[in-house]
């Protein structure tokens, strides 16, 4: 990948918003629901215009969409839980961006994001089951915190809490 921006998103990126959050959310998770009805629903409420208007209104997050050669290819979102951790909730890419070395390049901006607003430490949390999410993660430096039950589905596998202590050494995004 030979150009890669990140943008934190405007009003006129809502619709683009919507339609990443829902295909790359169907390329990573469809398969973990045994109701179909309950995924659509759960994509309605999660990535509906609606829903991103009021969560990025309320400044309850921010999300941002990467961008790479001439393509939006995934999004993250990002929460303050308080003036000192970061919540990664969300960071999604399409398949055919995965491999490429974006995850990494967004984990850094975001670390570079923290470090920008004295932010100590990240923390997100990922499917048990999503082991190529955790390994991931692991490389990056994060490390299990703790486990609790799905919050979007007591019947989905448990999850695991991650967190990342913010290093005072930047990384730059090339």
């Amino acid at each position: 990948m030979n150009k890669l921006s990140i943008r934190k998103i405007e009003k006129g990126d809502l619709i683009q918003l919507s339609i990443l959050g829902k295909e790359t959310y169907i390329q990573t998770f469809s398969e973990t629901w045994l109701n179909k009805d309950s995924l659509n629903q759960f994509l309605e409420e999660t990535f509906g215009i609606e829903f991103l208007e009021r969560d990025i209104e309320h400044n309850e997050s921010m999300y941002f969409i990467i961008s790479g050669k001439q393509e939006d290819v995934g999004y993250f979102k990002l929460s303050l839980t308080n003036e000192k951790v970061l919540y990664l909730k969300k960071i999604y890419l399409l398949k055919k961006a995965k491999g490429q070395n974006i995850g990494r390049l967004s984990i850094d901006f975001i670390e570079n994001f923290c470090r920008k607003k004295q932010i100590q430490e990240i923390q997100l949390d990922v499917l048990s089951t999503n082991d190529s999410a955790i390994s991931f993660y692991t490389k990056c430096g994060f490390s299990e915190i703790n486990r609790t039950a799905n919050y979007i589905d007591p019947e989905r596998p448990e999850l695991i809490v991650m967190q990342k202590i913010i290093s005072e050494k930047h990384h730059h995004l090339q």
